[in-house]
């Protein structure tokens, strides 16, 4: 691991962990940059794991919100057969071949599924880089990253 870290008010730029203990810089210093070193890890792995979990063009994430909204509108409305006022929601079942009502209910289904996947993501996200704060050791830093990384990975 290399580590970036100011110390003396110097800038070091991937420094081995070797050569910063031998440069005498304290190690919690160290703590803190292994500790920047794994909360970029831990993003890489929460986009890795979006990336699983749910489609990765540009936009999508938007189309995902929108076609929920538009869900719920038409079952709030009472499922009408005459699915005109939901753009989205009668083109896609057109295209599938499917009822308006049956697509609306696969489009909820998708986000309460992608709600629960997320929710974790998250939580581990935001627990793991909790869990960096306050080490005071570049080897517990690593260990705590490590840990959340691979939860990461296994969403």
């Amino acid at each position: 691991m290399r580590l970036n870290f100011t110390y003396d008010g110097q800038f070091y730029s991937a420094f081995s962990l070797e050569d910063a203990l031998a440069a005498e810089v304290p190690v919690l210093v160290l703590a803190g940059a292994a500790a920047e070193h794994f909360q970029q890890g831990i993003d890489a792995a929460v986009a890795r794991a979006r990336a699983r979990n749910a489609t990765r063009i540009d936009g999508q994430d938007s189309m995902y919100l929108l076609k929920a909204n538009e869900a719920e509108r038409y079952i709030a409305a009472g499922s009408p057969m005459d699915a005109s006022d939901f753009v989205l929601l009668k083109a896609e079942a057109e295209a599938l071949q499917i009822t308006p009502q049956e697509q609306a209910a696969r489009v909820i289904a998708a986000r309460d599924t992608w709600l629960s996947v997320a929710a974790r993501i998250e939580a581990a996200r935001i627990g793991g880089k909790a869990s960096l704060v306050g080490q005071a050791t570049v080897e517990a830093v690593a260990a705590a990253g490590e840990l959340v990384i691979a939860e990461l990975d296994a969403i």
